[in-house]
């Protein structure tokens, strides 16, 4: 579904991405891990367009998308959750849902309510006042009620109890499961990537340095021993 080839990105004179190749299969999870620094952030505001590529490609369904922008790549069914959440705290949970309908239009969908049935009884709530847990449940919720293609999602599990990473992974299987969303997932929760993520990759200095299935990989793996040094 989505290839990037040869990607190269950084601020100014300074260079993070040095050469990123990696494919993202239609309908899976693929998990990307790596340090503090490696550039992971960075390539999720590369993909969503939010900072320009310096040289390389990306494809989505064989077309190039490497120079559009943020709300054009939105129209062709990019949603991003950055890290942080970045919900608008002083508007109601209902209104934070409508601007994710920003980009295409039309109506939340009522599969968002089976996916996030305590968000239908807090509709009416300033997301300010939400709790952490729920806060990046709203932040899930706006991303997909415009039903993207591709959900890219950049350390969700930050600063979660283990029940709310747990809901978290539960809403993840189930939207590939029921509308086969492909999502790319950012996170350091090593519990959560084996859970959900069919494929991962490792990204150490700006570069895809190794992979393996999600499923193969524990806190006594020789990948995670070399790349994260849990």
């Amino acid at each position: 579904m989505l290839e990037i080839r040869d990607l190269r990105a950084g601020y100014g004179q300074s260079m993070v991405l040095n050469g990123v190749n990696l494919d993202i299969a239609h309908g899976t999870v693929t998990a990307l891990l790596g340090r503090n620094g490696m550039g992971k952030t960075t390539l999720c505001r590369v993909l969503i367009g939010l900072l320009p590529m310096t040289s390389g490609t990306i494809t989505l369904d064989n077309d190039s998308i490497s120079h559009m922008a943020p709300h054009r790549l939105a129209r062709r069914g990019l949603a991003y959750v950055p890290q942080g959440r970045s919900i608008f705290a002083r508007f109601t949970v209902q209104e934070n849902l409508d601007l994710g309908l920003s980009a295409r239009g039309g109506r939340i969908p009522p599969h968002i309510f089976e996916w996030f049935p305590m968000l239908a009884e807090l509709r009416g709530r300033r997301a300010g006042t939400l709790s952490g847990g729920e806060q990046q449940m709203l932040a899930l919720a706006r991303a997909l009620v415009a039903e993207p293609s591709l959900l890219i999602l950049d350390e969700p599990s930050e600063g979660l109890q283990p029940s709310r990473v747990t809901a978290i992974g539960d809403v993840l299987l189930r939207i590939v499961a029921d509308k086969r969303v492909t999502v790319f997932l950012v996170e350091q929760n090593l519990a959560l990537v084996r859970r959900v993520a069919a494929i991962t990759a490792f990204l150490v200095d700006g570069v895809i340095a190794g992979g393996a299935a999600g499923r193969d990989l524990s806190p006594q793996s020789p990948l995670i021993q070399r790349y994260l040094g849990l």
